[in-house]
């Protein structure tokens, strides 16, 4: 029997949605955390602790350990993962991307290098390694965008317009850095690419593309902070201008060196040009992964997994009908004490579910400094007009408060 190892951070949406398609598999699953408490979550599944925060150190601890109990295959459930992954196929040999494209994608710096060098467009961009580069404005353009080169969730990703903005958004990114005792000297400043955002989701199959969706983003993201809010799919955009999409998004794979395993691209369309702004080696983050269900009752997490395992004749073909998400947005810092008007919420046409995944009485914290969305809601219709109407009815049935700090 095969065995996999499937990494997953404590902080993780996906824990159980992973956890239930190992357990449909024909192979051995362990479940590597970075929290020991995290076992608690997982039941009879077996539970072993890594070191999450050094990937070095926690390949060295996964080698050690595959000694007694052979892998043949790794994931990583979430982005928090994916180097520790990286680091550790390479250290046991295992089949997975290399780990140069890895940190690659990992990098938003890493990333605008690689695709220039590759022909693709994208906006001028600068690394700001100490505190007196932010000082130097001189060939700065605006509006620009300040972030971190390695958060996710669009935590820390700042818009400017001005020389005062940019300077107050160097300082507060360098405060959230050092709030999570991250690097400081890797902070990427870019010129700001204004147009309609979508994103793609897909399984790169010995260095093939199979798109699994292409997500439309309605809300405006113009800063100067950048929530998520609804996904829909499948996309209003023309189908030729899909097929271009994906062809640009399956090229700049190859071009970082991605070859195999779940892949999450984000881009803006403007101008006629597709700007990438993040190709990640993980599947769409957060529970925005519920939405897709594919051909013979496959989930993205089955999927992701049989596809590691090398499992032939996976379908692909998402199942009809459109189908979205709405993440239910943190307004302001403070407690949350109460989320009122979920059956009315739940009751709404074409709801699927409303999931509510921060717990009454936690203290919450908005972007760009926060992390985490309140909840999810679901929706699935014929059309995608349909859904995004329902997700937003639902929503407005919501009377969240939360209690100023």
């Amino acid at each position: 029997m095969k065995r996999l190892l499937l990494l997953l951070p404590a902080n993780s949406y996906r824990g159980s949605a992973f956890i239930s398609a190992s357990n449909k598999l024909a192979a051995d699953v362990i479940v590597g955390v970075d929290q020991s408490q995290a076992s608690e979550s997982f039941g009879d599944t077996g539970v072993v602790q890594f070191n999450f925060a050094d990937p070095i150190v926690g390949a060295q601890e996964i080698r050690i350990f595959a000694k007694n109990k052979p892998i043949d295959a790794i994931v990583a459930a979430e982005e928090d993962a994916v180097l520790l992954a990286a680091y550790a196929a390479k250290e046991s040999n295992l089949l997975h991307n290399s780990l140069e494209s890895v940190q690659i994608s990992r990098d938003k710096y890493l990333l605008r290098q690689a695709l220039v060098e590759a022909g693709f467009p994208q906006p001028f961009f600068r690394l700001l390694v100490k505190r007196d580069d932010a000082t130097d404005v001189r060939s700065m353009k605006f509006p620009c965008v300040v972030k971190p080169t390695n958060l996710s969730a669009s935590c820390g990703v700042i818009k400017a317009d001005t020389v005062s903005q940019f300077k107050t958004a160097y300082s507060r990114v360098f405060d959230i850095l050092t709030s999570f005792k991250m690097d400081t000297s890797r902070i990427l400043v870019e010129g700001y690419i204004p147009g309609e955002e979508m994103a793609l989701d897909g399984i790169l199959e010995n260095g093939i593309l199979h798109t699994l969706a292409l997500f439309d983003k309605p809300d405006p993201l113009t800063g100067p902070f950048f929530p998520e809010t609804v996904y829909l799919t499948p996309s209003g955009r023309p189908f030729s201008e899909q097929l271009r999409i994906e062809t640009t998004i399956a090229s700049a794979a190859k071009a970082i060196g991605l070859t195999r395993g779940p892949i999450h691209a984000e881009f803006r369309i403007y101008d006629g040009e597709i700007y990438i702004l993040e190709l990640a080696a993980r599947s769409i983050g957060g529970r925005c992964g519920k939405t897709l269900r594919f051909t013979g009752g496959y989930t993205l997490e089955d999927l992701i997994l049989n596809h590691a395992l090398g499992v032939r004749g996976l379908s692909y073909q998402r199942e009809p009908g459109a189908v979205g998400v709405m993440m239910i947005p943190v307004s302001e810092e403070g407690t949350l004490c109460a989320i009122d008007g979920l059956a009315p919420a739940r009751d709404v046409r074409c709801i699927e579910s409303v999931e509510i995944t921060v717990p009454i009485g936690q203290k919450v914290m908005p972007l760009p400094e926060g992390r985490q969305y309140l909840g999810f809601i679901f929706a699935q219709a014929p059309e995608a007009t349909t859904v995004e109407s329902a997700l937003r009815n639902a929503f407005d049935k919501l009377r969240i408060l939360i209690a100023p700090s």
